[in-house]
């Protein structure tokens, strides 16, 4: 029997010992069962991989939830906005990601370790924006622009420094609707456009599995 709790079973099981399976998975010695003889087997068992690798960071996401000083992004704990990410991540690509910013934004890479954002802001948020533009001058066209959701700031908010009248409007990017529990706003943006990355620090998943095979190799 396998103590760590974390590791995640699955079985393959034939007809005539269903029935233990079903004891197994009743009893948490396991957490899914597959029957070999089903047409499907293949795609099953990827399936059943990728589900239980998400409820492994999830339940590890929830502990870092929980520790957060300030109120979580209400993204996080939305399933449809969920479902819509895990779509976009499919969509591009994307293999890592790490939350970035209060309102719920991301770091992303993909398999070579390319990096790109998703920027996410709720009305909340753009509010709060429009009114620092006003403050700071900002033009109409931005103002405008920050009130209906076509544009949303693209900037780091954590070094304390707003754009000024002028910059404004170099600091957005142009945003998508996405309507769930609440109201977002979100765009895919290429590059380290939050925050600067270093990248000789970064191994990229690609380069993982190659090490991976290398290690393989020498220990054969």
């Amino acid at each position: 029997r396998i103590e760590d709790t974390n590791i995640k079973k699955i079985l393959l099981t034939g007809h005539a010992d269903e029935h233990l399976a079903i004891k197994a998975f009743n009893e948490g010695l396991i957490h899914r069962y597959i029957k070999k003889s089903d047409p499907e087997v293949a795609s099953l068992i990827i399936k059943s991989i990728h589900d239980l690798q998400i409820q492994y960071f999830q339940s590890m996401s929830d502990i870092v939830v929980r520790m957060l000083s300030v109120t979580s992004p209400s993204c996080l704990h939305d399933k449809k906005f969920a479902a819509f990410f895990w779509e976009l991540c499919k969509k591009k690509g994307i293999v890592e990601f790490y939350l970035a910013d209060h309102s719920g934004s991301f770091l992303m890479m993909n398999d070579d370790a390319k990096i790109s954002f998703l920027i996410v802001k709720k009305q909340t948020d753009l509010r709060l924006h429009y009114d620092l533009a006003l403050d700071n001058g900002a033009s109409e066209e931005v103002l405008d622009q920050l009130l209906n959701g076509d544009k949303i700031p693209c900037f780091w908010e954590s070094n304390g420094v707003t754009p000024q009248k002028n910059e404004w409007e170099k600091c957005l990017v142009p945003a998508q609707k996405y309507v769930s529990d609440e109201i977002y706003y979100y765009a895919f943006v290429q590059g380290a456009v939050l925050f600067d990355v270093l990248f000789e620090k970064i191994l990229s998943y690609h380069n993982y599995l190659e090490e991976l095979d290398v290690e393989e190799i020498l220990l054969v």
